[in-house]
């Protein structure tokens, strides 16, 4: 598109071409990873997060023990973990309900 415009004599700026493809490239490929960056935060959940979705709220212990199970699948990415939001939703469903006991004092 740049070079069309080029080509019709139109100069937007005194910046050669080559140079000034690769600078809008490079703006392009930062939004794009900014935007998959936001989709992807948008869709993963931290383990303290996650077990706040149960009612009533299980503990990490419970949550590891969920995942080694196989009842919840768990996601590493960078060294950390995460939990995708659709399937704990799923999982919820799936899980029976747990009985909490009260303390007697």
């Amino acid at each position: 598109m740049l070079r069309r415009i080029m080509e019709s004599n139109f100069f937007l700026s005194p910046i050669p071409l080559d140079q000034l493809e690769a600078m809008f490239q490079n703006i392009v490929r930062q939004e794009i990873r900014l935007k998959q960056t936001e989709d992807l935060q948008e869709k993963l959940l931290s383990p303290k997060e996650t077990a706040k979705l149960f009612t009533p709220k299980v503990s990490l212990v419970t949550l590891d023990s969920w995942t080694a199970k196989g009842f919840i699948r768990k996601h590493h990415i960078g060294g950390r973990v995460y939990y995708r939001y659709k399937e704990i939703i799923e999982a919820i469903e799936k899980i029976k309900p747990y009985m909490r006991t009260k303390k007697v004092a």
